[in-house]
């Protein structure tokens, strides 16, 4: 990789335009290698909220995905599409390739800030490093939306980039080039808002580069009303219909500010994932990547992170040693001069980390940082060293880092393909126009796109709930007389049913008892968790030829129609004190299947009780 990166611009200029083509396509083939998107975000609300959208649900549902049924859907309506018209395989493969678009952003970002005798393929190497950090990977193709909005915050940022000496003479297009920066950030934060922290940092970023002057006042506020201005496009019709039915334009968020009747008056800040202490704060890069869980539900090496907080604390402590030292003191310089592009980068990365850690400190909310890390490494070790050690170093560093996150990344969830995207056993519901459907289970909120529409469905026990809340929900389930069903969770013997389609397979395949295929069968079994206590099924004293066919001992089965008996039970108990239960009778198990993985729920038919809750 040294070689590569140190390769003269001369010997560069092979590279093929074909590169700019395949190289998203290749993020596209990865998403398919990746498997079918299977989040629980996506099994909560990303399926569910642009469905609401667009059939008009915002009034007749309450809440079936929790306090996340009312968050901004526009960023998952075309996702949603694709997987109600689109083979699964092509859209894993579009939505890997989308993510891919931000290599070129990035590219183009970078062979702007790196120094200038830095080759082609280096900066090529460099984009395409930022682009295989293990918080992009593990969202690669899914539908969480932190690798779709990253493609509007580098827009933006290499907007500014491209245009930066025009931006520095000011004038009327300057303004115009920071609007759409702006513009274009602003769209990322509004269809997501915890791009915010990047819309912060940019505008820190133009604000302390330069000398104070009208100019960059002129400048800061272009872009700041460009932000406003994406945010209103993406985000306020949304804002107005939240206002217009909960009072509340964030509903149920910050609700201790709108004081809705709808919800408790609370934040919901998520502040777990906050350093717990000073020395946490300092060291934060430190902390998550020595506990990866630290910062997120699933473990990521961040090798990068400790590796560019340590140059950038050796750099700011070197530059401010030499400005101690004496004039003449000192040897000439080995750093090369940063231009104000490179600094406007560096302030903005570490103003969006300060707020970001401030706000969240969740790590798939940091994956523009992380994208800019190689880079940022690239850069600091130029001014710490000669040019051939920052290269070799930058080699060493990068190479490791994304060796370590290909080798060992994680998804937030991913299924196998199947003929269709999703699949749901709905079972028979009488006069849905009115009916109502309870939601008891989550993240189910994903198989209700596929019951009849005319229903409506209300959430018990997910959402932060008021005396305003448990009224309107008691004012849908009276209005509709005719029926009222509950989705239940429901369990499964996972295990079992792994070893019974193993054994189907083999019998299908012609593999006998006492075959080698199936002495090996068991062999490999026995090293594998999921399958290690399965034992050979004994013929009945049959002569002759029997399956190869595995089954769990008595001792390791589980009593599943039991246990969901007792689930049910059990919510219908919880339902109680609203004045309602459930007809434990008619509870029935039904099947849903994201792409091949199959989920199981069951739906009963609950009743009201005559005197209403005590």
């Amino acid at each position: 990789m040294l070689r590569l990166l140190a390769t003269p611009l001369n010997e560069t200029r092979r590279l093929s335009p074909a590169l700019w083509f395949l190289l998203p396509l290749a993020f596209g083939f990865l998403s398919l290698i990746v498997g079918q998107d299977a989040n629980w975000d996506l099994q909560n609300y990303h399926l569910y909220n642009p469905y609401a959208l667009l059939t008009g649900r915002i009034g007749t549902d309450l809440a079936p995905a929790g306090m996340q049924s009312y968050f901004n859907p526009l960023l998952d309506v075309p996702y949603y599409w694709m997987a109600m018209n689109l083979p699964p395989m092509l859209v894993a493969a579009i939505m890997g390739t989308f993510h891919g678009l931000n290599f070129l952003l990035l590219h183009g970002l970078v062979r702007r800030v790196v120094p200038a005798d830095t080759g082609k393929l280096a900066v090529l190497l460099l984009a395409l490093s930022g682009c295989l950090g293990a918080s992009f990977i593990s969202e690669l193709g899914n539908t969480m939306g932190d690798n779709s909005t990253a493609l509007l915050v580098l827009g933006g940022l290499l907007l500014i980039a491209r245009h930066w000496s025009r931006i520095g003479r000011g004038g009327v297009r300057a303004g115009l080039i920071c609007v759409a920066a702006g513009l274009a950030v602003g769209l990322g934060v509004g269809l997501k808002l915890t791009n915010a922290p990047y819309a912060v940092g940019m505008f820190m970023a133009l604000a302390l580069i330069g000398r104070p002057s009208a100019r960059r006042l002129a400048v800061c506020l272009a872009f700041g009303s460009g932000v406003l201005a994406g945010m209103a496009i993406t985000a306020g019709y949304w804002f107005a219909l939240m206002w217009e039915h909960f009072g509340n334009p964030l509903f149920p968020q910050f609700n201790a500010i709108f004081k809705s009747e709808f919800a408790q008056e609370i934040t919901l800040a998520d502040t777990k994932w906050l350093p717990g202490n000073m020395w946490e704060t300092i060291f934060f890069p430190f902390v998550f990547t020595l506990w990866p869980h630290r910062f997120g539900e699933v473990a990521m090496i961040q090798l990068l992170w400790p590796g560019v907080y340590t140059l950038f604390g050796a750099w700011l402590v070197r530059s401010a040693y030499r400005r101690r030292m004496p004039s003449g003191a000192m040897c000439t310089p080995i750093e090369v001069p940063v231009a104000d592009i490179t600094r406007f980068m560096l302030i903005f990365l570490v103003a969006s980390y300060g707020v970001w850690m401030a706000v969240f400190s969740i790590g798939r909310y940091a994956i523009v940082m992380e994208m800019l890390l190689p880079v940022t490494a690239w850069v600091i070790l130029h001014r710490l060293t000669s040019v051939s050690r920052a290269r070799r170093v930058a080699a060493w560093l990068i190479g490791c880092a994304v060796a370590l996150s290909l080798l060992r990344f994680d998804t937030w969830g991913n299924a196998g393909f199947a003929q269709e995207s999703f699949s749901v056993d709905v079972p028979p519901v009488a006069q849905p126009e009115n009916s109502v459907v309870l939601v008891l289970a989550s993240p189910m909120a994903w198989i209700l796109p596929h019951f009849p529409p005319a229903l409506a469905f209300v959430s018990l026990g997910s959402f932060p709930e008021s005396q305003g809340y448990w009224q309107r929900a008691q004012a849908i389930i009276d209005g509709r007389t005719a029926g009222l069903y509950a989705i239940v969770p429901a369990v499964r013997d996972a295990r079992a049913q792994s070893i019974q389609r193993l054994s189907d397979w083999l019998d299908g395949h012609g593999v006998q008892n006492g075959d080698r295929a199936c002495s090996a069968v068991a062999f490999a079994m026995r090293r594998m968790p999921r399958l290690q206590l399965a034992v050979p099924v004994q013929p009945d004293g049959a002569l002759g030829e029997s399956p190869c066919a595995f089954e769990l001992p008595p001792a390791h089965r589980r009593d599943v129609g039991a246990e969901n008996r007792q689930i049910a039970k059990t919510v219908s108990e919880s339902l109680r004190h609203r004045g309602l239960s459930l007809l434990l009778e008619t509870c029935t198990v039904r099947s849903a299947h994201i792409g091949s993985k199959e989920h199981v729920f069951q739906f009963c038919s609950a009743a009201r009780s005559p005197h209403g809750p005590p």
